[in-house]
């Protein structure tokens, strides 16, 4: 591995072509300024470090060579926060487009730059300055900056996002145009400088649930238009310029009186944007002057690239229909004074290679159009390489431009600029990096024939070319004989794949394949959406890195294969939507056939040595290929793989692709998955056939994927390792879907590799103290070794009576302990050890109480209430034995007096919280053990503010801990059933037992398994309940399954029996689990205002699990908050988080309460 380590960092040196401009000059339009952008790893610094390359080309006509080149300047790093905005940058095939941080005005005559830089610390100051972003403007001609600002001191935006749009100068070169995030000061509750609004509704921001636009643009939340006003150096910030639509790709019309932009639909949810191309955008014109704005596209449709010809009269612009796979085919649409039309449309099918088969295009360069106006140049994928198209306006026909040479055949072609009638564009192929070539635009009547001026390539690349040989299979399949019906018409669509070989003398045929069999690897495409195709983009690949060190260590006759199953992009439509409804089978059965195909075309192949790599839906293919196939793999590498559709539709920023290539339908928000769809969901997953799996597998996966998360990899990991398959988990931190920083590329890529070649290739203490929980309190005992007997202390006198005991310490017969109850916090306590014969009665010493304590116990009084219940009329037949176990709960009020009699509440009916315990476990018991509970602050605080009259009721339901083992296993099998109607029918109770109860004044709080009884109240009893609290909730059983640390609760509390680990979930116990959940209630029933506290650290119950219980909840627009705890856990446990929730949590019981009957019910109507 160390030889393999330093061929890595060699391949290292192979920088990346990220953009590039041409520039004329005014004096001699032959001569050329081409200034190109790279980027490099840097594995010291462990960053991507961009760097600036210029070249003076002297282009004459016919130019087809280097010769052309009069001189080239050094590499000069540059610090700007430019950022590629990636498609799917995975391995070889990528497809990218650029958006740089620096924009020229029309005349080239100023640069805007944007960067983040650490300013130098002042002279005298105390404190270093923080880094900042920063706006630089230069003019070329005076060769010097002419303006610098601070754009967070401004306080006018957050965060500059290229990554929306492209700055843009406007014609007269005064002003810039640029997306922003808004600007946000939130003060919260535990900070000093916090002040109390004046409203009648306090609620904090600090924590509040801010949905993001997902992968890689989880800092995009509010997006808004700024103009930075050079004359002034002032920026105008343009705010809610749409409700409920979001600013991208601004684009200055050419009067310079107002901008075109490009609107995203931020209702009812913000989904994941990047690698999706159907989400809904209009485009809106915007005038500065009236500040008006208006749609100026037809509805229905995802709009990018809006591009202005050159005499500004006519309008370009991306559109693809919403819905359906992400990446489907473009219209090229054009808008002038005479209306909207369609210059190039969708193609449905090719019959040839050579034939278009429509536009799979992600942008348009910034500059686009030929001088003359009539022409539209463009990069699209074409079959499986990327080639540069030609558009007439004029005759709305498309030309593919073809390089004179036959060595640069089926090569990819990105362009990056277009500008005097010259195009400047990067060429690659699988063994070929990036490399810089440029070309004049050819005349109409040349056959589109160009002949490139290639720049030089670097020694790097140049060994890289000649360590592989390529060529492309094409090939169609027959049905096989365990092939499913309803893919019969397996026939019709060739599946066009790419076979890459190492050798040692340079020749690329077939026959120079070493003698001894080689193994060999099944790459699928790792894009994160259907449908693979080969663009070989990136420089330093995974398989590249392999190919290298194989090499390098003498192992040089292996094989890569990579697969265009049917679903890839750029074959035409029907290619296309193949796939959809047939995931799972179709693409599965493509890329078995083509490993069988290229085994029997390669004779060197030998079928019994193959490894599998894949990533995303990549991940998903090889971990169905292992499983539907076991015995033929030898070894299988899995990056952030789809294990389970239907556990990835509750926690990933795309449900829509889960909905779409598994049930062939598009997504409808607002309804909850049934049991059939989430069936078909698994049968279409890979975990179906975990128990089958024997083949080692490594899985690689980024703890901070939004799009895959990683939580659904869980139980088929946890399969894996119960039948002691052998695997092998990597986590990376702090990456994302595509683990694209540099130390985590670094790490997989050698692992991948060492993982792959091992598998491929290798053949006098009498007495005990202790606290324990007895009934509905904490207690401790002594257990005699001698006679095994246990006895519980207790304490002398009456006034601690029902208190809890947590023993914290014994030394020297003395015992030191915690005592505490609802209305009192821990205290210390100290005691000898009593006589055995003593009836174990205690004197405890108790230590000195804090003031707050002593308020706080005055506050509140407690009692507790037993009670057993009959069946309810509407409860199930199974749950008939309810009389069996009592239920005990306990009752605390707010008083003024101190009395603790029940009589002494207010004359008011007072508003009722049911707080269920907030324990993670289910069998909720009051311990009374923390200091500053969030019942606590309630009372606290509407003792403050004069209203202490509420009551809190806790309720130990069936299944709670204490009562022995029948009350505790009475819960398992009936979980949502018999804990739900205990509570329920403990309300009913209470209320009746005391008639300062107001029944149609009542708030529920809970926490955990809290919180789904809450969620199910509210589901259950919709009307009975005026707020609800839920903190960290069980939404959806069969969903936490997926990604809980504890998936043996799921099975033991929803089924009633034990977790056995090795085995698949099968439907029927997921629908029982799906049953005994508050999911199944969310749709239809469900009218309660609810806040829901989620800690994004919680590994328990994650937060994914509620996000379609939320979906559904906003979409049939109830009234619902969602605040958002950063690295907290389970419990909420850290000082801000707590204080926060408290606090918030009391807001929204208040405010709800105070609402009235009538606006109860309008609401309630507005819900349906």
């Amino acid at each position: 591995m160390v030889k393999s380590f330093e061929v890595y960092k060699s391949l290292c040196q192979l920088p990346a072509l990220t953009g590039g401009r041409i520039s004329a000059n005014s004096g001699n339009r032959t001569l050329l300024s081409v200034d190109s952008i790279w980027s490099q790893r840097d594995l010291v610094r462990n960053d991507t470090i961009k760097f600036s390359k210029k070249y003076i080309v002297q282009l004459e006509k016919g130019a087809s060579d280097t010769s052309g080149i009069v001189c080239s300047f050094p590499p000069d790093e540059i610090n700007e926060f430019a950022k590629s905005v990636w498609l799917y940058a995975i391995f070889s095939r990528i497809l990218y487009f650029v958006r740089m941080c620096r924009t020229y005005t029309a005349d080239c005559r100023r640069v805007a730059v944007f960067r983040k830089v650490t300013p130098t610390k002042r002279s005298g100051a105390a404190n270093s300055p923080e880094a900042s972003e920063f706006l630089d403007v230069f003019d070329v001609v005076l060769n010097s900056k002419i303006h610098s600002c601070n754009l967070k001191s401004a306080e006018q935006h957050g965060k500059v996002h290229i990554a929306l749009g492209q700055p843009q100068w406007s014609p007269d070169g005064n002003r810039l145009l640029y997306v922003a995030e808004r600007f946000q000061k939130i003060v919260g509750y535990s900070d000093p400088k916090y002040q109390p609004p004046h409203d009648d509704y306090p609620e904090c921001n600090e924590f509040a649930g801010k949905e993001h636009w997902g992968e890689q643009m989880n800092d995009i939340c509010h997006p808004v238009i700024a103009i930075f006003d050079l004359k002034t150096g002032m920026i105008t910030v343009l705010d809610h310029l749409m409700d409920d639509w979001a600013p991208t790709e601004p684009v200055w019309q050419p009067d310079g009186g107002g901008f075109i932009f490009v609107a995203m639909n931020e209702k009812p949810i913000k989904l994941g944007r990047l690698f999706c191309f159907n989400r809904e955008c209009r485009l809106v014109s915007y005038n500065l002057e009236s500040g008006k704005a208006q749609f100026i596209s037809p509805p229905g449709n995802a709009i990018s690239s809006p591009r202005f010809s050159p005499d500004g009269a006519m309008l370009v612009y991306l559109a693809t229909e919403i819905g359906g796979p992400h990446a489907k085919a473009s219209k090229l649409r054009l808008r002038n004074s005479d209306g909207d039309v369609i210059l190039v449309n969708t193609v449905a099918k090719t019959n040839s290679d050579e034939e278009f088969p429509g536009l799979y295009a992600a942008d348009l360069p910034q500059r686009c159009w030929s001088n003359d106006g009539k022409r539209v140049l463009m990069s699209s994928v074409w079959g499986s390489t990327m080639v540069i198209l030609s558009v007439d306006v004029g005759n709305r026909t498309v030309s593919k431009l073809k390089d004179s040479r036959d060595c640069l055949y089926e090569h990819s072609w990105m362009l990056l600029d277009v500008a005097e009638d010259c195009l400047l564009a990067s060429v690659s192929s699988p063994n070929s990096p990036n490399r810089l070539a440029l070309s004049r635009l050819p005349e109409k009547d040349s056959n589109c024939q160009v002949k490139w001026l290639l720049f030089p390539e670097t020694a790097a690349s140049e060994e890289l070319r000649k360590t592989f040989s390529w060529n492309s299979l094409c090939f169609r399949r027959s049905a096989l004989p365990d092939e499913p019906a309803e893919l019969g018409d397996a026939k019709k669509h060739p599946v066009r794949s790419h076979l890459l070989k190492a050798y040692r003398q340079g020749s690329i045929s077939a026959d120079c394949m070493a003698t001894r069999r080689s193994p060999f690897g099944l790459l699928d495409k790792l894009c994160p959406f259907a449908g693979a195709v080969c663009l070989f983009r990136l420089c330093c690949s995974s398989w590249q890195v392999y190919f290298f060190c194989q090499r390098e260590l003498g192992m040089n006759d292996d094989v890569v294969f990579l697969v265009n199953y049917r679903g890839s992009f750029g074959f035409g439509e029907d290619f296309l939507q193949a796939l959809p409804g047939r995931v799972g089978k179709l693409d599965v059965l493509d890329c078995r056939h083509a490993c069988d195909t290229v085994c029997e075309y390669d004779r060197h192949i030998d079928p019994n040595r193959i490894a599998l790599f894949g990533a995303s839906h990549g991940g998903f293919l090889v971990l169905h290929l292992i499983g539907q196939f076991a015995r033929h793999f030898r070894a299988c590498v899995a990056m952030n793989p789809v294990t389970n559709i239907s556990a990835m539709y509750n926690c990933s920023d795309i449900p829509d692709w889960c909905v779409v290539e598994a049930l062939g339908e598009d997504l409808k928000l607002g309804n909850v998955l049934d049991k059939q769809k989430q069936r078909v969901m698994w049968e279409a997953s890979p975990i179906q056939y975990a128990e089958k799996v024997v083949t080692p597998t490594l899985f690689l996966l980024g703890n901070s994927d939004l799009r895959v998360p990683s939580s659904q990899c869980k139980e088929f990991i946890t399969i894996l390792k119960s039948r002691n398959v052998p695997i092998r988990v990597l986590n990376y931190p702090e990456n994302c879907h595509s683990l694209n920083k540099v130390d985590a590329e670094c790490d997989f890529a050698l692992n991948a590799l060492a993982w792959i070649d091992r598998w491929c290739w290798s053949n006098d203490g009498k007495r005990v103290l202790m606290s324990s929980v007895w009934g509905s309190t904490m207690v401790i005992l002594s257990v005699d070794v001698g006679n095994r007997t246990v006895s519980k202390l207790k304490d002398s006198r009456d006034c601690l009576y029902e208190h809890s005991w947590m023993l914290l310490d014994v030394a020297e017969d003395c015992l030191l302990a915690s005592v505490s109850s609802p209305n009192s916090p821990n205290r210390l306590a100290l005691s000898r050890l009593p006589e055995k014969d003593s009836n174990c009665q205690v004197k405890w010493l108790l230590f000195p109480e804090t003031a707050a304590s002593e308020e706080l116990r005055k506050t509140f009084s407690w009692n507790s209430l037993c009670f057993r219940r009959s069946a309810l009329p509407d409860e199930p037949a199974e749950l008939g034995d309810a009389k069996k176990h009592p239920v005990r709960s306990h009752l605390l009020k707010a008083y003024r007096q101190g009395s603790i009699s029940a009589d002494c509440m207010a004359t008011r009916r007072s508003p009722f919280g049911l707080l269920d315990k907030l324990c993670p476990f289910a069998g909720a018991v009051c311990l009374f053990r923390l200091c500053c509970s969030s019942w606590q602050v309630y009372f606290f605080c509407q003792r403050e503010l004069g209203m202490n009259d509420d009551v809190v009721f806790l309720v130990n339901y069936r299944g709670s801990f204490g009562f022995g083992e029948d009350f505790l296993q009475a819960l398992p099998g009936r979980v949502g059933k018999l804990d739900v109607l205990d509570c329920r029918h403990a309300c009913d109770t209470v209320c009746e037992y005391d008639r300062h109860i107001d029944p149609n004044r009542i708030a529920l709080f809970g926490a955990s398994h809290g919180g789904f009884l809450v969620l199910h109240l509210i589901g259950q009893f919709a009307r009975h309940f005026r707020a609800c609290v839920a903190m960290n909730p069980v939404t959806n059983i069969s969903a936490m399954y997926n990604c809980s640390d504890i998936p043996d609760w799921c099975v033991v509390e929803a089924l009633g029996e034990d977790l056995k680990l090795g085995n698949v979930l099968d439907k029927q116990k997921q629908r029982v689990m799906w049953e005994a959940s508050p999911i199944q209630y969310a749709e239809k029933v469900v009218v309660t205002p609810t806040l829901f506290l989620l800690g994004n650290s919680d590994l328990r119950v994650p937060s994914s699990q509620c996000k379609e219980f939320i979906t559904i909840l906003k979409s049939r627009n109830v009234p619902i908050r969602v605040l958002n705890y950063p690295e907290n856990c389970h419990s909420l446990n850290k000082v801000d988080a707590e204080c926060d929730f408290a606090l918030n949590a009391l807001a929204w019981i208040d405010r709800w309460l105070k609402t009235t009957a009538e606006e109860q019910q309008q609401r309630h109507l507005a819900s349906f």
